[in-house]
């Protein structure tokens, strides 16, 4: 991977790999448990014994944490830092609310207006 400051060389665009249903499972898949299911999991396991406070702290550093790891081993470092940041806010507004229902459905609200905003430009 290269730094994302230096354009991509032309040759380094035909080194790509055909795009394949084994290759987004192989490369796609892995990604989407850890960043989709873990933190949740981690926040359900918690929430039942420690109480929101902690479920939502747990949940928030391991999303951060992951965002990090990804950041430094070159994926996608801009996503990463901007989903650290949504998962942060996100944290916050669960704790102002003190709601679990909020800590979990703000994610599904931000994509269903995500996606109408995207739907009604095209």
């Amino acid at each position: 991977m290269q730094p994302a400051r230096e354009p991509l060389a032309w040759d380094r665009l035909n080194e790509l790999p055909e795009p394949s249903w084994q290759l987004l499972l192989g490369r796609g898949l892995p990604q989407f448990a850890v960043e989709g299911f873990v933190p949740v999991l981690v926040f359900y396991g918690v929430w039942r014994d420690g109480g929101l406070v902690a479920a939502v702290a747990a949940s928030t550093v391991l999303s951060v944490a992951i965002a990090v790891w990804q950041s430094r081993h070159g994926r996608q470092g801009g996503v990463a830092v901007v989903s650290a940041v949504f998962v942060v806010v996100q944290a916050l507004v669960a704790l102002a609310a003190h709601s679990a229902t909020v800590y979990l459905a703000q994610p599904v609200v931000l994509s269903a207006l995500w996606g109408s905003s995207m739907r009604a430009r095209s």
